[in-house]
């Protein structure tokens, strides 16, 4: 995975871990972007939309819990929460204790990109499923592509499924029929 290149943004506001951190993320092959304030980190994380962002859990004196949460609720990227005593950790976040070593805090940084990785691949194969219910019924009904898109969701919201299942259930009437 390094040798894609994915952005690290390091979150610390003390120098010496924030220099440390940075380190063996550069010589892990990653491309890492650095700061020392939360007014940083949301401008960054804007601008420069990093793959993951590794935090203190409390940076300047404020907790990074809700910069995590809305990082990972709006699916900007993982999170990675460095502490000693973090009592809550946010859903999709991981945690490393602020002494770890070096390959632990890589170990989970490459945990978080596969992770990134096998969402966006099953986020591609349910798009695929439901771009060929979607074709399927344009030809055997001469509907618009968004009439057949609008019957794949009426149906999920109608039956309570999850759009792929029925997008599934389409594609195997129509093919065995």
């Amino acid at each position: 995975m390094s040798e894609k290149r994915c952005k690290v943004l390091v979150v610390e506001s003390h120098e010496a871990s924030r220099r440390k951190i940075c380190t063996w993320v550069v010589r892990a092959g990653y491309s890492i972007y650095e700061c020392n304030n939360l007014h940083k980190a949301k401008r960054m994380i804007t601008n420069v939309k990093p793959n993951v962002v590794v935090a203190n859990g409390v940076v300047d004196g404020q907790s990074t819990i809700q910069l995590a949460k809305a990082i990972t609720e709006e699916k900007l990227a993982s999170v990675i929460l460095t502490s000693k005593n973090i009592i809550e950790v946010p859903k999709g976040c991981y945690l490393v204790k602020t002494d770890s070593p070096k390959d632990d805090v890589l170990r989970k940084i490459e945990t978080a990109l596969k992770d990134q990785n096998s969402l966006i691949l099953g986020t591609k194969e349910k798009n695929s499923c439901i771009m060929k219910a979607k074709t399927l019924i344009m030809k055997k009904y001469n509907i618009s592509e968004q009439q057949a898109y609008r019957l794949i969701q009426k149906r999920s919201m109608d039956n309570s499924l999850n759009m792929n299942i029925v997008a599934k259930k389409i594609i195997d009437i129509i093919e065995n029929t």
